[in-house]
């Protein structure tokens, strides 16, 4: 074996391998420490595939902000390191797996290199949050916000209107659908009590979401309504009832169909005009209700007309007074001045019943006990006298008739079995 073994590296051959071994390892050490393996950072553009794919599924790609550049590590020589082109390295997304609306994470390609020698170690990032949209159109009804408070005193809105009533919108549906209405709120350009004529005006609408908020700064666009405003000036009727009806009716009511009306016309005509006074009425000599159809119309100023019906009607109820009798017994009956002690009073009739005239309604209030019957006996003595009942009512009714008393008044004899005074 030690003999074989001598044979071996005494030989030629075995000096020229190991001479190239040597070699080798000689070369390797150099490289190595002349070029030797390097990592480096570089940022990359980020490449997406297919970026017009989305556009075929009416899709928009509405991500805020994403990474356009991709940080990737790589490693190798030195010097193909250094020299590395970034037109070399390559990393992408690929577009065409979006398929729907929303959110969707796609993954970043690992980077790969055209340059022979260099190795990917790592990069960044791995995937990307997107977010995709669809545009649809829809329409928006317009709601008008106003309120009484715009208007000069006794004024009315008749009709406000906008045109267009609703409004076509085209945007990213999760804007669209949450929108409720285009609002259009009059008090921002109108002044409170300044109201007192038609007229129309331009607004800015807002669009307003279904929670209540004003959303119009995602919009670009500004959407103008014109609004028309018409309004009336709301006057009282007036009017008057003259004579006397037939004897023993009266007058009980009256009144209008309608108390006011409202009236259009200029603001100036309009300003001039507080009332409107439909003249008088006479109803003399009538037993029966009065009820007459008047056209306002002929009451009216030029220029002036009446918005809604032209028409009212003026009822006055005449209705004919009602009888109430009343039981005067002499238990209820006040005799003020009388002295039992020293007269004998022998009073006739014993009853007497009264007639008290009015109004049904009032007749129907009126009680025995409040009409306080009254024979007035004060400063009378011995003899026979005719005395008037006196009873109390006020202005509503009144009494029918006279109601006489017969009173014989005598000296009360004195009790003969009592003692007589001494003088």
């Amino acid at each position: 074996m030690n003999k074989k073994l001598k044979e071996i590296l005494q030989s030629k051959s075995f000096y020229i391998f190991s001479s190239i071994i040597i070699g080798i390892l000689l070369w390797l050490f150099v490289l190595n420490y002349s070029n030797p393996v390097i990592e480096r950072t570089l940022e990359i553009p980020l490449t997406i595939e297919n970026q017009n794919y989305p556009a075929t599924k009416e899709l928009i790609n509405t991500t805020v902000t994403y990474p356009t550049v991709v940080t990737v590590t790589v490693k190798g020589r030195e010097d193909i390191v250094n020299n590395l082109l970034l037109s070399e390295l390559y990393s992408s997304v690929d577009f065409s797996e979006v398929k729907e609306p929303g959110e969707i994470k796609l993954n970043v390609s690992k980077p790969t290199c055209s340059r022979y020698g260099i190795r990917i170690e790592d990069y960044y990032p791995k995937q990307i949050d997107f977010v995709f949209d669809k545009r649809m159109e829809t329409y928006l009804d317009v709601r008008l916000i106003y309120d009484d408070s715009l208007l000069k005193e006794n004024y009315k809105f008749i009709n406000v209107t906008a045109e267009p009533d609703s409004i076509p919108v085209s945007d990213l549906s999760s804007l669209v659908e949450e929108l409720e209405e285009i609002q259009v709120n009059l008090s921002d350009s109108i002044a409170r009590n300044s109201i007192d004529g038609n007229k129309t005006a331009s607004f800015i609408g807002r669009y307003i979401s279904k929670r209540g908020e004003d959303v119009s700064h995602y919009f670009n666009n500004t959407v103008t309504i014109t609004v028309k405003i018409e309004v009336a000036k709301e006057v009282p009727l007036v009017y008057s009832v003259v004579g006397e009806p037939e004897t023993d009716f009266y007058i009980d009511s009256s009144s209008l169909s309608s108390t006011t009306v409202l009236l259009q016309g200029s603001a100036a005509d309009l300003s001039r005009i507080s009332s409107i006074n439909l003249g008088a009425y006479d109803v003399t000599g009538r037993s029966e209700d009065y009820v007459r159809e008047i056209n306002i119309s002929d009451f009216l100023p030029e220029r002036v007309s009446v918005y809604g019906n032209n028409k009212v009607t003026l009822t006055v109820d005449i209705e004919e007074y009602q009888i109430k009798e009343f039981e005067i017994t002499d238990t209820i009956l006040s005799k003020p001045g009388m002295e039992l002690d020293v007269y004998e009073y022998v009073i006739s009739p014993d009853v007497f019943i009264i007639k008290i005239k009015g109004k049904e309604k009032d007749l129907k209030t009126l009680q025995r006990s409040s009409l306080n019957p009254t024979l007035d006996l004060t400063d009378r003595s011995v003899g026979i006298y005719s005395i008037p009942l006196k009873i109390t009512l006020d202005e509503r009714f009144e009494l029918i008739g006279e109601y006489i008393y017969e009173v014989n008044i005598s000296l009360l004899e004195p009790d003969e079995t009592e003692e007589p005074e001494e003088p």
